[in-house]
């Protein structure tokens, strides 16, 4: 529940009468005419309703991690282990039953729980590792394919049961030009990827759904042709999953083209993902797989492209000149890119960058740049933050990437000037309809609901935006400096009980003693999303100045040391990426070693069972198994463990 600061409230709220006087900002101790403000002057109009000034594409967010108690889907009552771990042997599997493993993972997938998604990839990894090549059979292949297609888009990588479909498909094709198999479209662009006599592909792998509007595959990869006519589709020796999985969300490809100047042609491929611009990768067919051929450890993030020659044949090297994008990391909040220009050239195997002398990384010219600049908007006078939003608005537009949150840090400075039908009229015209769970519904619906209360202030509401959501479009420690322009507070008098009698209610008083600087008090509100402020006294006016502050020494906020140990994003890295349990287990083993008091959850327990089961590790991996099968019964890992068990 929100706390009501009334006290800040001198003209009564009747929104049901169409009288919206709000004593400025809802904040002044006293009526706006008594400041000497005017409260009949126009306001600046508000943003009128159109469709596309208004479009909602926030994307969905990712899953949250699901509790290591999370039940297995089934109807089935999961049951622990029915005997000692002396009557319990590892299963000998054949191919067949880790197939029927992998379909009956694949039909618990539920979309909201990454668990069940985490043990099909751990389930389709353990049927390649354990059986190279699998499946083996035609009909298994066809069944899996069949499977993952009909499970919630993007939670599976198709990638290990899609390579050998289409690859079987490519060779009966025979030659290399398009072709359709089963859902799949194959788009087929002949190079020279490894310089044999071969002619091999460059293909790009679709697969759509509902007509056409959905798509449940998309991904480039290489295939060589041998001497004896067969093509092989190139493992890939780098990580860019297919679409829709994880943060991609479209791969195109660019060209097919010897760019380096080496004989062999490269796929440059843009993919558009949760970072910032395009990321662009150079494939080339190396050792046997396809390989990123930009510098390890360097990101190509496009966002214009200058130069890039490679149509000349009179450049040896054509270097790629492209504008790099970066995320400006100091305000989450505000869409803001840095750029600069870079320069990529092929040397020693790798595309290496190098800027020039003097460039610098510099903001884009974008809404979420100047606004971020003007940052903390709401700290401002009201009619100087709703001016400067405005005229950001009308020279970007309303449609550009941090127009909502625009909009809606506009309806909170209408707000605080007392402005209430116009701060309504643009979260009413914001919200989508039919509400939903989406950023801009949330802090919209937030706003609406906070100002149909008469009681609440300024503050109230903008502490309803923070609850509402992460990065709300409202700072209350932006209005509370905003407050602290028009409040006077004496040092003649006990701080704490002048905030508290103003409604700003104080939890701690601190006194900070720091050498060279004159003794402050520090002071913590019970007010949502603020920091701690210190109040330095004035000999001369005889009064307090406030600026935000650091906790006082005793009062840092301590990070609790975790006790459960989550699975490390190394770990399926070197798993899945690298298929390299022995160095999966070593992450860990060294994760326990350097966390004595804390505990693997049960992911990573089945894990290790997992990664000692494939290494040969047979005594280890009965144990591991049984251990997480007793102690986890009812959940995924437990009854994952258990099926790798068999009573002898």
């Amino acid at each position: 529940m929100i706390a009501k600061r009334t006290g800040f409230v001198s003209l009564g709220l009747m929104i049901g009468l169409g009288v919206c006087l709000f004593a400025l900002a809802v904040l002044m101790p006293m009526p706006l005419a008594a400041q000497g403000i005017a409260t009949n002057t126009p306001p600046p109009a508000p943003p009128t309703a159109n469709a596309p000034m208004f479009a909602t594409n926030t994307p969905p967010s990712e899953p949250a991690f699901i509790s290591p108690n999370t039940p297995v889907p089934t109807a089935v009552i999961p049951q622990p282990p029915s005997a000692p771990l002396d009557n319990y042997a590892l299963r000998l599997w054949l191919e067949g039953d880790v197939v029927d493993l992998a379909l009956e993972q694949i039909d618990a997938l539920d979309s909201s729980d990454m668990d069940t998604q985490r043990a099909v990839q751990l389930t389709l990894y353990e049927l390649g590792r354990r059986f190279p090549g699998a499946p083996n059979s035609a009909a298994d292949l066809d069944r899996l394919i069949e499977a993952v297609l009909a499970a919630p888009i993007g939670s599976v990588d198709m990638r290990p049961l899609v390579h050998p479909y289409i690859e079987a498909a490519l060779n009966q094709n025979g030659t290399a030009s398009d072709f359709s198999v089963g859902n799949f479209n194959v788009s087929v662009t002949g190079a020279n990827l490894d310089g044999r006599a071969g002619q091999d592909a460059v293909l790009q792998i679709t697969a759509l759904a509902n007509e056409g509007a959905v798509v449940q595959y998309d991904e480039i990869v290489l295939a060589t042709q041998n001497e004896s006519g067969q093509y092989q589709i190139l493992p890939i020796g780098y990580e860019l999953p297919a679409v829709p999985f994880g943060s991609t969300r479209l791969v195109r490809l660019q060209r097919v083209a010897d760019v380096n100047r080496d004989g062999l042609d490269e796929a440059i491929i843009e993919v558009q993902d949760d970072g910032p611009g395009i990321h662009m990768y150079i494939v080339a067919a190396r050792n046997n797989q396809a390989t990123d051929l930009v510098m390890p450890g360097e990101e190509i993030r496009v966002g214009e492209f200058v130069d890039w020659p490679v149509t000349n044949p009179e450049i040896a090297n054509p270097e790629l000149s492209v504008i790099e994008v970066a995320t400006v990391s100091e305000s989450p909040d505000w869409p803001c890119l840095a750029q600069i220009p870079v320069t990529w050239t092929y040397t020693n195997n790798f595309y290496r960058p190098s800027t020039a002398l003097n460039a610098q990384m510099a903001n884009q010219d974008s809404l979420g740049c100047h606004l971020m600049a003007e940052e903390p908007i709401l700290a401002n006078e009201p009619n100087v933050a709703i001016d400067v939003i405005n005229s950001a608005l009308e020279q970007y537009g309303f449609d550009v990437a941090g127009g909502q949150r625009a909009l809606m840090v506009l309806a909170m400075a209408y707000t605080i000037n007392g402005q209430l039908d116009d701060a309504m009229a643009i979260a009413q015209s914001v919200a989508p309809v039919g509400g939903g769970d989406s950023w801009i519904a949330q802090q919209s619906q937030a706003l609406l609901n906070s100002i149909a209360v008469p009681s609440n202030t300024a503050l109230d509401i903008c502490e309803a935006l923070v609850a509402a959501g992460e990065a709300p479009a409202c700072d209350t420690d932006a209005v509370l400096a905003f407050y602290f322009t028009r409040v006077t507070l004496s040092t003649e008098q006990d701080l704490a009980v002048q905030l508290n009698a103003v409604n700003l209610p104080v939890v701690e008083v601190v006194p900070i003693t720091e050498l060279g600087r004159a003794n402050r008090l520090a002071v913590q509100f019970d007010i949502i999303g603020t920091s701690w402020w210190a109040f330095a006294p004035d000999a001369r006016s005889l009064t307090y100045s406030a600026e935000i502050s650091e906790p006082p020494a005793g009062f840092e906020v301590v990070q609790p040391r975790s006790t459960i140990l989550e699975v490390p994003d190394s770990v399926y890295e070197a798993l899945l990426v690298d298929n390299d349990p022995a160095n999966a287990l070593n992450i860990l083993d060294t994760l326990v070693a350097n966390n004595p008091n804390a505990s693997l959850t049960p992911e990573a327990l089945f894990i290790r069972a997992l990664c000692y089961d494939l290494l040969g590790s047979r005594a280890d991996a009965r144990v591991a198994y049984y251990d997480i099968w007793s102690r986890y019964p009812m959940t995924l890992w437990g009854q994952l463990a258990g099926k790798h068990l068999e009573l002898r």
